[in-house]
């Protein structure tokens, strides 16, 4: 099991990881947390086959080009390749929006946790044909709709305390 963490080193690991693939060099990854850096782009994990677990919190990720397929897949156009994550962590990050094909293609993801951010939507569809999920926790953000999301998910747990909602949802459990 190979880890890599890195916790606040801002003046050390800032040009690290803005680095052109640094983490191509590790294909082996399997947790990767990035907390408190202060990047403003997600690495290239193109490469990396075994990544379970991301934590990207803390960080600078606002703009359209902070978070793409494209870091993960490679190819945008390979719209087959599929992501081992589990747990996707992108707390208080300035994030502005989750591109709904990064979720699509994460389809083992159990945990989201993408609280704190500044998105105004979050693609629920795009977590559909994910069977794994347990818990999302989309608390603390601008998020003014979602959209539809099926009520045959059962046992997911969706924390949206913070937010206003302008639609109803039927989900099986929400928590304030």
């Amino acid at each position: 099991m190979v880890f890599f963490i890195v916790f606040g080193v801002h003046h050390l690991i800032h040009s690290f990881a803005d680095s052109e693939g640094v983490f191509r060099t590790v294909p082996n990854l399997e947790v990767l947390k990035l907390i408190n850096v202060k990047i403003r782009q997600v690495p290239d994990l193109s490469m990396n086959t075994v990544l379970l677990k991301l934590d990207l919190s803390g960080n600078s990720l606002s703009g359209t080009d902070a978070l793409t397929i494209t870091q993960f897949q490679g190819d945008p156009v390979d719209t087959t390749k599929k992501f081992r994550i589990k747990e996707l962590n992108i707390r208080n990050s300035f994030l502005e929006g989750l591109p709904a094909d990064i979720l699509r293609a994460m389809i083992y993801l159990e945990h989201v946790d993408v609280s704190g951010n500044q998105l105004h939507s979050f693609p629920m569809g795009a977590l559909e044909n994910n069977v794994f999920l347990k818990s999302l926790n989309l608390a603390d953000n601008n998020i003014v709709e979602l959209d539809e999301w099926s009520s045959e998910k059962e046992g997911v747990t969706i924390n949206i305390s913070g937010i206003v909602l302008c639609m109803y949802i039927p989900i099986y459990s929400l928590y304030f």
